[in-house]
């Protein structure tokens, strides 16, 4: 009788548990208004009528150097995070890292549809911060500005022979057809390959 009785209170204090967790969930958070507030007032100021706030980005991660910033859009398609930054108290924006990124995405897009074959995706990631453009979108072309891209490769395969020399070509591409100075190129494998990444750079 007792073992009935304390499944029943279990199971009674785990519908609870849910039923109170669904409630919370569905609170609206105050900082997901802050942030949206804040990224329309910084887009007043800095980006007029050129972009707009469509939502909030929540890190639970500790991934970015924010907790909650606001998404917006430009009004040639780029998106951009508006945040506070965490330690210095700051406001900023990522609009010049996204806008160069989705360039030379556009740059490699044909070469490596042509030249490499089962890429699942292609995203491009600029790793030095590009501070010295916030709050602009009046930006010089990317072959006139300093920084380090990272092409990232995800493939449905594992490792294979010339894997190395692929990324070397790509690399030689970006150098000498596009003008980069400076970056590096990933495969990264099927997970279920059990292979590591390949990473090379210039």
């Amino acid at each position: 009788m007792k073992q009935i009785l304390w499944i029943v209170v279990s199971l009674v204090v785990l519908v609870l548990g849910c039923i109170l967790l669904f409630i919370f969930a569905m609170i609206p958070d105050n900082s997901e208004e802050e942030a949206e507030k804040m990224g329309t007032a910084y887009i007043d100021e800095r980006f007029p009528d050129r972009a707009e706030v469509y939502g909030t980005l929540f890190d639970n991660m500790g991934n970015h150097e924010f907790e909650y910033a606001a998404e917006a859009g430009h009004e040639n398609g780029v998106d951009f995070l508006i945040y506070e930054d965490s330690q210095q108290k700051v406001v900023k924006d990522n609009y010049a890292t996204r806008y160069y990124e989705e360039q030379i995405e556009k740059e490699l897009d044909s070469y490596i549809s042509r030249e490499i074959t089962k890429v699942e995706a292609m995203d491009v990631f600029i790793i030095n911060p590009l501070s010295q453009y916030q709050g602009e979108d009046d930006l010089p072309e990317f072959t006139e500005v300093a920084f380090d891209p990272l092409v990232d490769i995800s493939l449905g395969r594992g490792a294979e022979e010339g894997d190395e020399d692929m990324l070397r070509s790509l690399l030689s591409f970006m150098k000498e057809e596009i003008g980069l100075d400076q970056g590096g190129a990933r495969f990264v494998y099927e997970f279920t390959s059990g292979d590591e990444m390949l990473l090379v750079d210039y």
